[in-house]
């Protein structure tokens, strides 16, 4: 369990540190300990991408989990300073969500893990 707080940690600081170094937005993060996983929500207020930030955010967040690889892919992250850091964290996820709001961007992240104990 405690590498797999690490994770979430690790996740929470890259998506928050690409969108403050890019967007210098504010930014709500939620974290929800469920059974099977994590679940973190990010909101980044009064940020509002063009359509082809979108896109590139979509397509760099759109790679899916790859279990065969995502144990060791955490252990690289904060090694890069560019969006390569996100590519490394949408291997680590099971799904991602990304909506553009009227108010801000929604990010949610959700990590299903065999060892979390609620």
């Amino acid at each position: 369990m405690r590498y797999e707080v690490k994770k979430i940690t690790k996740m929470i600081d890259e998506v928050t540190n690409y969108f403050l170094f890019n967007y210098r937005c504010k930014t709500k993060i939620e974290v929800i300990p469920e059974k099977s996983g994590y679940t973190i929500n990010f909101f980044f207020e009064g940020l509002e991408l063009e359509e082809k930030e979108m896109k590139k955010l979509l397509e760099i967040m759109g790679s899916g989990r790859d279990p065969s690889l995502a144990n060791y892919y955490w252990q690289l992250t904060g090694e890069i300073e560019n969006d390569n850091e996100l590519y490394l964290i949408a291997m680590m996820c099971d799904d991602v969500k990304i909506e553009q709001q009227k108010k801000g961007l929604s990010i949610m992240l959700s990590r299903k893990s065999l060892d979390v104990k609620k």
